[in-house]
């Protein structure tokens, strides 16, 4: 290395100076603490909750919230949901996000901490001593210690080495993948110093001397250059990339190396060169947001519809005194403005908030049974499959093109020299599956007997000359082992194949040095003085080594390369040369092309100083080095040819085959010439012999004319020859560059046309060039993967939608740029066929039913839209509606875990069943539109049940808008249960016991509701005391289990009629018994079991006669329950109507109508038609009369009910209206209590005796219990109570709010047609009995449209009133699932005998 007087900064502007040795300061750079972590206590939140922001769908219910908030507490607009039933929600689910990225960012943190604690040798010069430091503690201009082994703690350049010529060498492969090792070298005057003051002993460092200052370049990502200079007692010495040692790299072969730390923490190579992988959006997550903007015209429809029915109805419902006063806060907003925004809040629910976070919980436990399926499990590495993208795993099931690189993919990377050519003489044999493997396991070269044979035809001379370019021109290190044996490391399997088949032929490769390198041949030691290296890259193709013989003094350049390189700079091309290298592609070897050249001493002495000069320059150095290189390399005298195996692992044709056959088009990348990459791609079965091969390439040899006049052939061959037999295109990579450049659009075309395409010689930028056209170019846009081993595959990988790196032997820089790892190609099969597969459908349907139960919840709230006057109010109320998602939510992620319509075995017995994911036939607009039509269905169902059963909920005191909403929840959910168990076909231990514990968390949350809510309390306990509640709650999933098995047994009958399937089969096959190895054991014990997807489960299959049998129990059940149901036409039943027009067809026995006016007392005489039996209930009736209206129930103040006076403005803000009268302040206030229905009611007998009518016990004992006077009452001044306002009601004066009647009253009722208790007789009414009603009508109804009152008479019975119209609805739907029922089976037994042998016919993807 020359010496030079410039000044330090010479090396560039901004580079930064450091002093080293005794007169060190304290460094003032970045310590050399690394955090990879993302978080820490002070960012988490901030940094966390910007992330989740960036999720559309939080976005989406955080404006929900605020546009909720401002309607709920501003005068834009009335918003009948409040604000945080949805933003509690959004925070518990983002809260769940939250933990699991706190977990995920904890393991980095261990990570960090143990990295940042490793202890490491500094030198401290003022004591003369090595000292242990953790990594951490590490500065800038600190001297540094490692050993053997080690890993470098930061970037430092080398001082000195053990190695007296200062050589040593570093493995890489934690910063670039690779695992051979890079030769390294230490500044010569430092290493001079160090050699003479240690005398190999470590432990003397701490007596160096030597002082000075490194002037490095400012940090760079760089790990392959570096500029600098270091000063030494006033002279300067130029620095370069073999001079710094980069952190994380570990030292091997080299006992210790010295050095001056210049760059540590964030500014070194390894941490600036750290990145995530780019962001990859799950192609089904571009589906679900394809889906949802079908939900959002669904919301958009439904929230015009309520619109403009709103504000067309608007004065019919604002001119009803008891739901307008006059005293209401104007809204800032116009009226059809504000009722849009009102509307889509309440069905803001369409978008399944607990969607994202109980997805991400389902791909957690898909990401573990990827990563602990023992059929990926390599036991050669001791490696089990791994994802690092756990947003992907249903991915992989949904891939159409597999990009797949050769050497280390589909090949083992084991290198082996099967054949040489010297001077065109064969040696060696030719590879063949029927080799044995060898008894040492160590296969040697097979032509060691031809060598001889050479010998004695060509001559020594030429062998010898053959022998010694192998021996002599690589990088190879050699090391003796403890037991004495020669232990060779090399660069590439390739050189070490090489040098080993040296050994064979009599040259044995022995040490090297920083200049010199040791043979043995024929048993004499040669020596050869390293005068330049000339390294390989992948756009020289070769490499070169300039030596001078010991023996001769000759100046000798060494060469070998790629053939087509080689054959361009040599003197002359052997006419073997091309014949013999087409031979050896064809039989799959990797060829290499070695030459020589004898260089005159003065022409080689001038190259080195050049060469040294262009290694000491601080610009272009790598510029002048090629340059360099290629001066020397020409005239090149071509000695022989090499022929190298790289066998294919195991299975690879078979999966190649496999994934062909589920419709994946397979492009091989490699960087192999045409022929071997051609005959690779039919021993893996890429190609087969039926196929149309289409060949591009540059050579003129292979070419048909420019680049497009080719392109323009192929196109027409393909497009001919596709029709009759598959396509196969073989491009190499000089044509490539051309065609990616000007005729991308042509190639991609081609490419669609073809089954497989082959590009060979392509460089790494062009694999990603290749996906990425691909990628954006095909339309639609197909999913892409690409599978790798080395460091030239990043590009690809990472351009792909999913990557997946083999942890081969080429390092690990694949595996950690890609999403998933696996050990062998043939793991592929398994990772597609079976887990995506599975992980496709399951996110699939886990998707569509997050939708589905949404759209059902909200279709219920539309159509109750109908009932409540337009006003928006939600059939639940907002604790119960916040639940759903929670609620539901839970037993849908086991349909992420563990459903399947395949077993493992049948999943790769039939690739075919791939096509479903390929072609996202799982998940599509049409299949979301259906999934609402089901949800309209489904809705429609509750909403028939509910409205058949009110009246006889309302004489058992379960017609209030609280418990008749939880009656319609608790119908909704059980319907999703039943859904979700309809949707699943795999039924374990695990999936029942979530459907149990779903239900029973739905009334434990129900419980939970009545204790946040005042009228909630006693809900639960009411509605579990209704026999009529259960009747319901079964009747409501047997008729959407009629609706769906129908909808099977047309899908049955439309197949059939298509010629799809025969008659008796099945729609879906049966997961057999197949254990997780798929060789038909089970696997041992519940926990392997579960993470082989193994549970003893039961496999749901849908056929004619599971689907007839199904119909025909249904449908049973379905008749029972109405049989049932219609027995309630015989409760005894009497209606007096006074008020409105009479009502036409009511189901009653005795129907009396004589019309009494507002204000008036009446006498209306009626009969008694059967006899009814005490206790009878007085119920009153006023239809219509919309207290579910959300003016109405929001216009009440609960503080007050439960006793508190409170102030004017409290009830101002919980009341709005109805606050005052004649000057008096209203207590209670709102439109609620001021609406108290007062009609009162005398049963006279004929002989003038009164019916005693007791008016106690008609309310619940939970709202007595919470229903409380002030302590002011009756006292307080100024207040207008209760008793004032409504005198003729019994009692009220007393009680106050705790009057039963206003109990009653206070519970809105649910549906316009109010009926409520008004009291009880408990004597008998004798059949034919005359009775006369003494009614004062005190309640006004005449401003109603339509309005009516009446009393009605019911004898309560086990299901309350009467439901027989609920009945004869269910005796009509049992009938026609029991008739199709019947039909099916009958086909069945039919067509039983003619079921088809081929089991591909019984899947209901073929209908």
């Amino acid at each position: 290395m020359s010496a030079t007087k410039e000044e330090p900064g010479a090396a560039g502007q901004n580079d930064r100076d450091i002093a080293f040795g005794k007169a060190a300061p304290r460094s003032a750079f970045l310590g050399n603490t690394v955090r990879t972590s993302k978080y820490t206590i002070l960012t988490f939140l901030p940094l966390n909750l910007w992330e989740q922001l960036h999720r559309a769908a939080n976005v989406y219910f955080l404006l929900m919230s605020i546009l909720m908030a401002a309607g709920q507490y501003t005068p834009l607009f009335e918003s009948s949901v409040k604000a945080f039933s949805t933003a509690s929600v959004l925070v518990l689910m983002m809260c769940i996000s939250a933990v699991m990225a706190a977990l995920d960012d904890l393991s980095r943190h261990k990570a960090d901490a143990q990295v940042n604690s490793r202890s490491a040798a500094r030198v401290d010069l003022s004591s003369g001593s090595v000292v242990q430091v953790k990594w951490s503690e590490i500065k800038v201009g600190d001297v540094c210690v490692v050993k053997k082994n080690e890993e470098v703690p930061a970037d430092m350049v080398v001082l000195g080495s053990s190695d007296a010529t200062g050589r040593l060498y570093v493995e890489t492969m934690n910063l670039d993948g690779e695992t051979n090792l890079k030769g390294k070298a230490a500044v010569e005057k430092t290493q001079t110093e160090i050699t003479a003051t240690t005398s190999g002993d470590v432990e003397k460092i701490g007596k160096m001397v030597c002082e000075g200052k490194v002037v490095a370049e400012c940090p760079s990502k760089s790990i392959y250059s570096f500029k600098g200079n270091i000063n030494l007692s006033g002279t300067t010495y130029p620095l370069m990339a073999d001079h710094l040692l980069l952190r994380s790299t570990v030292l091997r072969n080299t006992a210790w190396v010295v050095g001056v730390v210049v760059y540590t923490g964030k500014e070194t190579r390894v941490v600036m060169n750290s990145r995530q992988a780019p962001l990859k959006l799950s192609s089904l997550e571009k589906a679900t947001n394809r889906c949802m903007l079908v939900i959002v015209v669904l919301q958009l429809v439904m929230t015009i519809v309520c619109a403009i029915m709103f504000t067309s109805t608007k004065g019919d419902f604002t001119k009803l005194w008891y739901l307008s006063s006059g005293e209401e806060e104007k809204l800032w907003l116009p009226d059809a403005l504000a009722y849009f925004l009102t509307f889509f809040c309440l069905y803001s629910n369409l978008v399944p908030i607990s969607m994202y976070s109980t997805m991400e919980i389902a791909n957690v436990a898909q990401t573990l049974f990827v990563s602990k399926d023992v059929t990926m499990y390599d036991k050669a590495t001791d490696k089990f499959a791994k994802v690092r993208s756990m947003n992907l795993v249903q991915e992989i099931g949904m891939i159409s093109y597999v990009f797949s690189d050769k050497t280390g993919t589909l090949t083992q990377n084991v290198m082996e020299l099967r054949q040489i050519s010297i001077d065109g003489e064969v040696c060696g044999k030719p590879p063949s599956a029927a080799d044995p493997p060898p008894a040492d396991g160590k296969r040697r070269f097979s032509g060691a007997e031809d060598v001889a044979n050479a010998r004695k035809k060509l001559g020594e001379t030429k062998v010898a000359k053959f022998a010694e370019i192998l021996a002599v021109c690589h990088t190879v290190v050699a090391e003796k082992a403890a037991d004495g044996e020669l232990k060779m490391e090399a660069e590439s399997p390739d050189e070490l194949a090489l040098v080993q088949a040296a050994v064979d032929m009599g040259w044995s490769f022995q040490q090297r040095s920083n200049d010199q390198l040791k043979v043995i041949a024929d048993g004499k030691e040669k020596s050869y003085q390293i005068l330049g290296i000339n390294a390989f890259t992948s756009a020289r193709k070769r490499m070169s080594m300039l030596v001078k013989r010991g023996d001769t003094g000759e100046y000798v350049l060494l060469a070998k390369g790629a053939d087509n390189i080689m054959m361009g700079i040599s003197t002359a091309v052997p006419g073997y040369l091309k014949g013999q290298l087409y031979d050896f592609a064809c039989q799959g070897l990797r060829t290499l092309v070695i030459g020589q050249k004898i260089m005159p001493e003065k022409e080689a002495l001038a190259w080195v100083e050049k060469y040294k000069a262009a290694q000491s320059a601080m610009t272009n150095r790598d510029q002048q080095l090629d340059e360099l290189a290629a001066q020397a390399e020409q005239a090149i005298e071509i000695v022989g040819i090499t022929a190298v195996e790289d066998k294919l692992q195991d299975y690879v044709a078979d999966t190649i085959s496999k994934v062909k056959k589920g419709g994946v088009k397979v492009w091989v990348l490699t960087g192999d010439k045409l022929e071997t990459a051609r005959n690779i791609g039919f021993s893996c079965s890429v190609l087969s012999d039926n196929m149309e091969i289409i060949i591009m390439d540059t050579d003129p040899e292979n070419a048909t004319g420019s680049p497009s006049e080719q392109m323009d052939k192929a196109l027409s061959t393909a497009m001919i020859a596709r029709r009759t037999k598959p396509v196969g295109l073989l491009i190499t990579g000089g044509m490539l560059e051309t065609v990616l450049a000007d005729l991308g659009g042509q190639f991609l075309e081609l490419g669609e046309m073809c089954d497989v395409v082959i590009a060979c010689r392509v460089s790494p930028s062009q694999k990603g060039e290749v996906v990425k056209l691909v990628r954006y170019g095909v339309k639609p846009s197909p999913v892409t993967l690409a599978i790798g081993d080395g460091a030239n595959d990043v590009a690809m990988i990472q351009e792909a939608h999913v990557g997946v790196g083999i942890s081969g032997k080429e390092g690990t820089q694949a595996v950690n740029a890609a999403d998933f790892a696996i050990s062998q190609f043939s793991f592929l099969m398994t990772l597609m066929m079976v887990h995506g597969r599975w992980n496709y459908r399951r996110l699939s349907k886990f998707i569509l039913f997050s939708f589905h139960k949404n759209i059902a919840q909200c279709l219920q709230l539309f159509t109750y839209t109908f009932f409540c006057a337009y006003s928006g109010t939600s059939l639940y109320e907002d604790w119960v509606r916040n639940s759903f998602n929670l609620i539901v939510g839970f037993p849908v992620i086991f349909l992420g875990f563990f459903d399947r319509d395949l077993d493992r075995k049948q999943s790769l017995a039939d690739p075919e069943g791939y096509s479903v994911g390929r072609l996202g036939q799982e998940l599509n607009i049409g299949k979301m539109v259906f999934h609402i039509c089901q949800a309209i269905v489904l809705s429609l169902i509750i909403t028939m049940i509910s409205l058949l059963s009110y009246d006889a909920f309302a004489v058992s005191k379960l017609a209030d808008y609280y418990s008749w909403g939880t009656i319609c929840y608790v119908c909704l959910i059980v319907a999703m249960l039943y859904r979700l168990a309809f949707m699943m076909t795999t039924w374990n231990a695990f999936v029942v016991l979530a459907l149990v514990l779903t239900f029973i968390g739905l009334w434990i949350s129900l419980f939970v509701c009545g204790v946040l809510t005042t009228l909630m309390g006693g809900v639960v306990a009411q509605i579990l005391a209704s026999p009529l509640q259960w009747v319901c709650m079964l009747a409501t999933p047997l008729c959407a289990m009629v609706a769906d098995l129908v909808l099977d047994a047309v899908s049955l009958a439309v197949g059939y009629a298509r010629g799809k399937i025969s008659l008796g089969t099945a729609i879906g096959r049966a997961v057999g018994q197949e254990g997780a190895q798929g060789r038909g054991e089970r696997s041992v014990g519940w926990k392997q079991q579960f993470f082989q997807q193994d549970l003893p489960s039961l496999q749901r299959e849908r056929n004619t006669k599971t689907v007839g049998g199904g119909l025909l129990c249904s449908g049973a059940l379905l008749l029972l329950l109405g049989a049932v149901l219609m027995s309630t036409a015989s409760v005894p039943m009497a209606q007096i109507q006074y008020a409105g027009t009479e009502l036409k067809g009511r189901p009653v026995d005795e129907f009396t109508f004589k019309k009494c006016n507002d204000g008036s007392r009446c006498n209306i005489p009626f009969k008694i038609k059967e006899k009814m039996q005490g206790p009878i209930y007085v119920m009153y009736s006023v239809d219509p009369f919309y207290m579910s209206s959300n003016q109405f129930m929001k216009s009440t103040s609960i503080s007050e009910l439960t006793g508190t006076l409170g102030t004017e403005e409290q009830a101002e803000a919980d009341c709005i209206s109805k606050l005052k009268e004649d000057g008096e302040r209203l207590w209670p206030c709102g439109l609620k209590a001021a609406s108290l229905f007062n009609d009162t009611y005398v049963l006279m007998r004929k002989e003038s005796k009164q019916v005693n009518i007791k008016e106690s016990g008609i309310a619940w004992d939970s709202d007595l219990k919470f229903l409380k006077n002030p302590r002011e009452y009756p006292t307080a001044s100024g207040i207008k109570w209760l008793y004032e306002r409504f005198p003729d009601i019994t009692g009220l004066e007393k009680d106050g709010v705790r009057n039963e009647h206003f109990a009653v009253w206070n519970r809105p009722a649910a549906l316009p047609n109010t009926l409520k208790l008004w009291g009880i007789i408990e004597e008998d009414l004798a059949a034919g009995e005359e009775l006369n009603l003494v009614v004062d009508s005190n309640f006004p109804v005449a401003q109603f449209d339509e309005g009516k009152k009446s009393l009605v008479l019911v004898k309560k019975g086990p299901l309350g009133g009467r439901s027989d119209g609920l009945g004869l609805a269910l005796v009509v739907i049992g009938v026609i699932g029991s008739a199709f029922g019947v039909v099916v089976l009958i086909a069945h037994f039919i067509g039983s005998k003619k079921a088809p042998t081929s089991p591909s016919d019984d899947v209901i993807r073929d209908v």
